[in-house]
């Protein structure tokens, strides 16, 4: 499936749920605009007061069980990524499911480098003594590791070369992770 069918077949079910999130949003490679993306991930905020209706909603849909963090539903002729977040974790959460796997394993590895940890379970970035730090943009964390922000449609590997770390006066380059 190409890029512009995967993006309608995501716009729609994001127009079947939306009454029941705060939040939503197309990440993953549509966001990074993947020709060819093999999913469509969604990131959502639920309206709590909504939560039973909304679970009610998506076992209509195709998705079955309980509500979870991440949620896989086939829809459409594809598989729907759907990732519950909250207010709190948001800008973590949308960096994350943006992608690629690739490009946040080595965005991770440069925050270890730097002190900080990256934990995608609870979505938060935390220093050295474990306390979050305050991420108010995607901006934010490449500016923990002195990065310039990186576009989702270059955060692949083949791409990422092009994301060139803002301190020019170290001599000696961080490797990729």
């Amino acid at each position: 499936m190409d890029y512009k069918q995967a993006k309608a077949i995501g716009e729609e079910f994001i127009e079947e749920i939306m009454q029941f999130c705060e939040r939503c949003e197309l990440t993953g490679g549509i966001r990074r605009k993947k020709e060819y993306p093999h999913d469509v991930d969604i990131l959502i905020i639920p309206k709590g007061p909504e939560l039973f209706n909304f679970a009610h909603k998506l076992n209509s849909l195709g998705g079955g069980g309980k509500i979870k963090q991440r949620m896989i539903i086939p829809y459409k002729g594809i598989k729907i990524e759907l990732w519950l977040s909250t207010h709190s974790r948001w800008v973590v959460d949308f960096f994350v499911s943006t992608g690629s796997e690739k490009h946040n394993r080595m965005i991770a590895g440069k925050l270890k480098a730097y002190k900080y940890h990256l934990s995608v379970s609870d979505g938060v970035i935390l220093d050295e003594q474990k306390i979050p730090v305050a991420i108010a943009s995607e901006e934010d964390i490449f500016k923990l590791v002195d990065m310039e922000y990186v576009e989702p449609y270059y955060r692949t590997m083949d791409k990422i070369l092009q994301a060139a770390p803002r301190n020019t006066d170290e001599e000696e380059e961080e490797p990729f992770i």
